[in-house]
């Protein structure tokens, strides 16, 4: 494939769509680190004008078994998303290697006499 021919169609079509499930996993991942992100100030909203007021106690309980599980889930996403994304990106170094290896091993002697490294 020469300089060229890439373009953003080929390289969805050669790395991302074989990749689409762990893809999809990630953007799910995403969504639900955000989602429990927006936990903490709407809870904070809520202590702020309703149960603090009321002086509810039962309300408090609530509200902090709701913010410790939405941090649970926040965690636990952040920390699959960045081990599923960095294997993936491992992976997909690997497989890029190989493909540059393979492609220099094809070219001619003639190629490397008349290209010096680096340059």
């Amino acid at each position: 494939m020469s300089k060229n021919n890439v373009s953003f169609s080929w390289a969805f079509k050669e790395f991302i769509w074989p990749r689409r499930k762990i893809v999809s996993f990630g953007l799910f991942l995403i969504i639900v680190r955000s989602l429990s992100g927006l936990v903490l100030p709407y809870a904070s909203k809520n202590l702020i004008d309703e149960v603090i007021p009321s002086k509810d106690t039962e309300a408090l309980t609530i509200l902090l078994i709701a913010v410790c599980t939405a941090l649970l889930f926040q965690s636990i996403s952040s920390f699959s998303l960045t081990r599923l994304l960095s294997v993936e990106a491992q992976h997909l170094i690997s497989i890029l290697r190989a493909k540059v290896q393979e492609k220099l091993l094809t070219l001619p002697v003639s190629f490397f006499d008349n290209n010096k490294s680096g340059a």
